[in-house]
């Protein structure tokens, strides 16, 4: 049943263009139905090829495989806690239709207008695309500036050619001039329209929680913050400047993911904490802090046999990609997991 309910809502999540959540909720669904040995039935084969043809055709063939690879290493614990924060955005009282735009920056790199997707064609170039995201981020930027950021080994009469050109397909793509202004001689993103950018909702998710410090409310922003981070920033961009936001808002988002997790633990809520590591963990399988604190949670959780077996895939990944061991406090965590100790 549970698996049912992951292909029809990941059928639902490519309805709302979220092709790598669709891909993700689908590979858990297949990890499971091949634990328990159990095929799709047949009337719901079709519907499920539609879904998964359809989110691939959009993502491309790699980030598709990568998006099935990360369905199928979920537990259920993280997919519920996905499908609260997905749940919470979608049903927010602000109607999606509403906005002009719904930005993405993290993991899937996405603009929405008016609820559809925009696709390579509609961009035209992607410096069209990536000039958007570079405002979104940077703010009011001199043209000097944004010129030393985006055209590094450019010379003056190419920018002024490539400037040019790239904004025009910018502000077609965006449905409006107005979305990008030029005052004072420093270009902008027009914030006074309607629009949505998640590393906005994550720096401002982090900025509540920094004034709270502690408590349930604390928790809630950390926990706001940890959902919107989908992956790493602009990950198909690769000039230096969304290289360097990246090593940022990665550092933050690990930062952030440590305290809640500590937090949730403290307080006894296991199960929460577990579902933090494990999305730590996602996104950074060598993080042996969130891997012996994950064995930690399963075995506060009553599931010392899953707690040792996290320990045998760390030690396989460890031996695999560095060729080292577990460190010290890992190994005797897994031994006095092994004798049944208290931890």
């Amino acid at each position: 049943g549970i698996a049912e309910t992951l292909e029809g809502l990941a059928g639902v999540a490519a309805a709302w263009n979220e092709f790598a959540r669709a891909l993700a909720w689908l590979g858990a669904a297949r990890e499971m139905r091949d634990e328990m040995g159990t095929p799709i039935y047949a009337f719901d084969q079709p519907l499920v090829d539609e879904t998964a043809t359809h989110a691939q055709q959009n993502l491309g063939e790699g980030a598709a495989q990568a998006a099935l690879a990360r369905g199928r290493a979920l537990t259920l614990e993280t997919i519920l806690v996905e499908m609260d924060a997905w749940h919470a955005r979608v049903t927010q009282p602000k109607a999606m239709d509403a906005l002009e735009l719904d930005c993405y920056a993290f993991g899937e790199t996405r603009v929405f207008r008016h609820g559809e997707l925009l696709n390579s064609k509609a961009w035209r170039y992607a410096q069209a695309r990536e000039i958007v995201f570079y405002l979104l981020t940077r703010g009011a930027v001199a043209k000097e500036q944004l010129a030393l950021d985006l055209y590094p080994d450019a010379s003056p009469e190419q920018i002024r050619s490539t400037l040019h050109r790239v904004l025009h397909h910018a502000r077609r793509a965006l449905g409006k001039r107005e979305w990008i202004l030029f005052e004072d001689e420093q270009y902008s993103f027009q914030r006074a329209l309607p629009y949505a950018y998640d590393v906005e909702r994550f720096t401002q998710a982090l900025a509540e929680a920094s004034a709270r410090k502690t408590g349930d409310a604390y928790l809630e922003a950390l926990q706001r913050a940890v959902n919107v981070y989908g992956g790493d920033f602009l990950v198909d961009m690769e000039s230096e400047w969304a290289t360097c936001e990246r090593a940022t808002r990665r550092e933050q988002f690990f930062d952030a993911a440590a305290k809640l997790g500590a937090g949730y633990f403290g307080a006894r809520r296991y199960s929460e904490a577990s579902a933090v590591y494990e999305k730590i963990i996602s996104q950074d399988n060598l993080n042996e802090d969130a891997q012996r604190a994950l064995m930690q949670c399963f075995a506060k959780m009553g599931e010392t046999p899953r707690a040792l077996r996290q320990y045998e895939t760390l030690k396989h990944i460890l031996r695999d990609e560095l060729g080292a061991e577990p460190a010290r406090e890992t190994r005797l965590l897994y031994e006095k997991l092994k004798r049944s100790e208290s931890i």
